[in-house]
């Protein structure tokens, strides 16, 4: 069941801090990127009320209302699951543009005579814009590919769940209240809400016979095979993993196949792979991928690759003939 609304104001700060900070930050570090902005913004619009100037900055200001509104609001409704889900939110976009109309305000709250001659002040602010930008590039790097992690989880949870085979980790790839969420997916899928809009390319292909398959050196490997329970109790689905690179370029479609070469699920890749770029001997974008698909009825299971610009297939090395050596 859903929790009652919550209205407790330190408790909504700090989910707003951490919902506003999660976009640049990981860790004990979103409260603190959280403030940083939030105290940024505040300072450059009290300078710009001090220097009568806040009428230039209106649109500005209300970009930067934006993500904190929409935390605290969020935080009334879903504050009672706790603070995992401040920083679980998949909205980075949103507290991207409060970061955007900071460095904005914090440009235009310099005072004009401070842009017109050397002064303490103008060099000053300065320095702790170049700073800030600094603090904030070293720490998105990080930020960047977690949050491309996630939402790489997140697909294949999408991917899962529109093929019937979602599990409760997948569930909770997409948000810490699983429970929440399995009741709502009856729904979503009659009203073919989100992600029951459509397919992905490689969803396409399930139960399609391959054909057009290029026998290659090495493009990538299937190194797990893991059987998992349905929820529901609707039996059993097969979660596959490994890599597929080509040319240095990650793979644009995975399926998995049976005996038959008859796709029985799809995939994508969704996370780095260090050990293959050690191999490589080169740095690579994320070439591990994930999978989901029917336990086969025929063997053996295989997985192939497409990449981009060829429309053929690509073996991935270690097909399974069974599950039992995963």
């Amino acid at each position: 069941s859903h929790p009652a609304l919550s209205f407790d104001v330190p408790g909504l700060l700090e989910f707003a801090l951490v919902y506003m900070g999660s976009s640049v930050a990981q860790g004990s570090l979103q409260n603190v990127a959280g403030a940083a902005i939030l105290v940024l913004g505040v300072a450059s619009i009290a300078s710009l009320g001090a220097q009568g100037r806040v009428r230039d900055a209106v649109p500005w200001i209300v970009l930067f209302g934006f993500a904190p509104f929409n935390a605290l609001v969020t935080g009334i409704g879903r504050l009672g699951f706790g603070m995992l889900f401040a920083e679980s939110s998949r909205y980075h976009p949103v507290t991207a543009l409060t970061l955007i109309a900071t460095i904005a305000l914090a440009l235009l709250a310099v005072p004009k005579a401070a842009l017109q001659r050397p002064s303490w002040f103008g060099t000053g602010a300065t320095v702790v814009l170049f700073l800030l930008g600094a603090c904030i590039a070293a720490s998105y790097s990080a930020s960047w590919d977690h949050w491309r992690y996630r939402n790489g989880q997140k697909l294949i949870a999408e991917i899962a769940m529109r093929q019937g085979l979602d599990g409760r980790h997948h569930l909770r790839a997409a948000t810490p209240v699983i429970q929440q969420l399995e009741s709502l997916v009856p729904t979503l899928r009659a009203a073919e809400h989100v992600p029951f809009t459509g397919n992905s390319q490689c969803e396409d292909f399930i139960g399609q016979k391959i054909s057009r398959v290029r026998e290659e050196p090495l493009s990538g490997y299937l190194d797990r095979a893991t059987l998992y329970e349905l929820i529901g109790g609707r039996g059993q689905g097969v979660e596959m993993s490994g890599w597929a690179v080509r040319k240095g370029r990650p793979a644009e479609c995975i399926v998995i196949v049976d005996g038959n070469r008859i796709v029985i699920g799809a995939g994508a890749t969704v996370e780095p792979r260090p050990d293959v770029e050690r191999a490589k001997g080169r740095s690579l974008d994320f070439v591990g991928w994930r999978a989901v698909a029917r336990v086969p009825q025929a063997w053996p299971v295989c997985a192939y690759a497409m990449f981009s610009g060829s429309k053929d297939w690509f073996p991935l090395a270690k097909c399974r003939s069974d599950l039992g050596d995963q």
